[in-house]
C-alpha cells in the first residue's frame, strides 16, 4: 500500500510547516485539525475534525498508514493553569487515538515531543510529554506499529503562537521598547527556525532512521542575553531588559533541561540551517 500520511494537528505552528515540507517532497499528506491552517498550499488535503470526536477519527484512520501527531497543548503556562484540560487533551485524548491506531492497524506513529522530556521543569506540559512517550511505546507493543519521538527544542519563526519565546520578546520590544525576563539572561538555548525543524523532520522520515527518539534543535548555543543583544540591534534600539533573576519561576528550564533520562536519542542536523539573525528578520518581515 502506498504511504499515506495523516498529520494530526497540522494547522499548528510546527505541524503546518512539516505538512508544507512533506507536500513539497510529493508525499501523500492530509492535515487533520479543527482549525484550517493560516497558510495552506493549494494542493494540501484538509479534514476539519475535532480530535475528541473519536467516532470520526476511527473512520478516518483506516485510510492512512502513517500518523504524525502535533495536537498537544504546548504552552507551559497554559498547561499549569489548566492542568486538568492538559491531562484530558495531552494524555487521555492521545490514548483514545492510539487505541484506534491499534484497531486500524496503522504502520507508524510519529509523536511530536519536546526536549522537556529530559527535564524536571515544565510543569504539566513536561509531565504530559513524558507520559505520552510511555503510552505511545506501550500501545505500539499491542498494535505492532513502528513509532518515533521527535524531540523539538527552541523553535521559532513564522506562524508561531504569541507565547512563543522569540515572538513574545519581539512583541514586547515593539510595544514597550523593553523586555521583562524571569531569569538571569545566562540561560542557554539552541534556537532553530521552524523551516529547518520541518526539513529535519522530513530528513528523519526519508532516511528511515532506526532510532526511536530523534532530537531536533539548533547547532549553536545562545544565551538569552545574547539573544536580546541581537534583537535590540535588529530593531536599532538601546537594549533595555529587566531581569527578575528568578530561576525556573515560570517553569521553563534554566541553563539546561537535562535532569531526567528518557530513552536515548540521536540528534540530526542540517548543513544549510537558517542563521538566527536572518531567521528573526524573516519573522519580522512576514509579520509586518
Amino acid at each position: 500500500m502506498k504511504e499515506k500520511i495523516l498529520i494530526i494537528g497540522g494547522s499548528g505552528f510546527i505541524g503546518s510547516h512539516v505538512a508544507d515540507e512533506f507536500k513539497k517532497a510529493k508525499k501523500d499528506v492530509t492535515i487533520l485539525d479543527k482549525k484550517r491552517p493560516q497558510s495552506i498550499l493549494e494542493s494540501h488535503k484538509y479534514l476539519n475534525v475535532d480530535i475528541r470526536n473519536i467516532s470520526k477519527i476511527k473512520k478516518i484512520l483506516k485510510n492512512y498508514n502513517s500518523i504524525y501527531y502535533f495536537a498537544d497543548i504546548a504552552d507551559i503556562n497554559e498547561s499549569k493553569k489548566k492542568y486538568m484540560a492538559t491531562i484530558n487533551h495531552n494524555i487521555l485524548t492521545l490514548s483514545n487515538i492510539l487505541a484506534e491506531c491499534v484497531n486500524s492497524r496503522i504502520k507508524q506513529f510519529v509523536y511530536a515531543s519536546s526536549l522537556y522530556v529530559y527535564s524536571e521543569s515544565g510543569s504539566f506540559y513536561r509531565a504530559s510529554k513524558q507520559c505520552a512517550e510511555i503510552l505511545v511505546k506501550e500501545f505500539s507493543k499491542i498494535g505492532k506499529f513502528n513509532f518515533k519521538f521527535l524531540r523539538y527544542g527552541s523553535v521559532y519563526g513564522e506562524r508561531a503562537q504569541s507565547w512563543n519565546g522569540i515572538s513574545k520578546f519581539i512583541n514586547q520590544i515593539k510595544k514597550k521598547g523593553t523586555v521583562i525576563y524571569q531569569g538571569t539572561g545566562k540561560e542557554i538555548r539552541y534556537y532553530i527556525h521552524v523551516k529547518d525543524a520541518a526539513k529535519l523532520t522530513l530528513k528523519a522520515h526519508n532516511d528511515k532512521i532506526n532510532e526511536k527518539s530523534v532530537s531536533i534543535f539548533g547547532d549553536k548555543p545562545v544565551t538569552v542575553d545574547q539573544l536580546f543583544d541581537l534583537l535590540f540591534e535588529i530593531f536599532g534600539k538601546k537594549k533595555k531588559v529587566k531581569y527578575l533573576k528568578k530561576t525556573n519561576s515560570d517553569d521553563h528550564y534554566g541553563y539546561s533541561p537535562y535532569r531526567y533520562m528518557p530513552d536515548e536519542s540521536i540528534k540530526i542536523t542540517s548543513n544549510n540551517s537558517i542563521d538566527l539573525g536572518e531567521g528573526i528578520l524573516r519573522l519580522l518581515n512576514n509579520n509586518e
